[in-house]
């Protein structure tokens, strides 16, 4: 019996702490999870990504994902020199817990987009 309700018990542990996709925070189509460097890696890894991560830097309690805003990929695309190409300067500003992240917001100060 004892060992029923530890199993049990452990089994609802588990459920508890389980991670679901669907209840993320997204930042540019991917789930907000993991550390700074993991959010970079698997945005970098995302093929026709609208942010072109490029270094990250931690300060405190929060993290900047310093990169590019890939604008070729929308209905229009920013075409104003020097950013001609299409790319602008951008970031994602992440707050963290114990290293990891817990919420990221994109921000492109060319767009004044947040």
């Amino acid at each position: 019996m004892k060992h029923l309700l530890f199993i049990f018990i452990a089994t609802a542990l588990c459920a508890c702490n389980r991670y679901t996709e669907q209840d993320a925070t997204r930042v540019c189509g991917v789930p907000v999870k993991g550390t700074p460097w993991e959010l970079a890696s698997t945005l970098a890894s995302q093929r026709g990504g609208s942010f072109v991560p490029e270094c990250v830097q931690i300060d405190g309690n929060k993290a900047y994902i310093r990169g590019w805003l890939d604008t070729n990929g929308t209905e229009e695309p920013y075409r104003v020199a020097p950013y001609d190409d299409g790319l602008l300067p951008a970031e994602i500003v992440c707050d963290l817990a114990n290293g990891q992240v817990t919420h990221a917001g994109l921000y492109c100060e060319i767009l004044d987009k947040e």
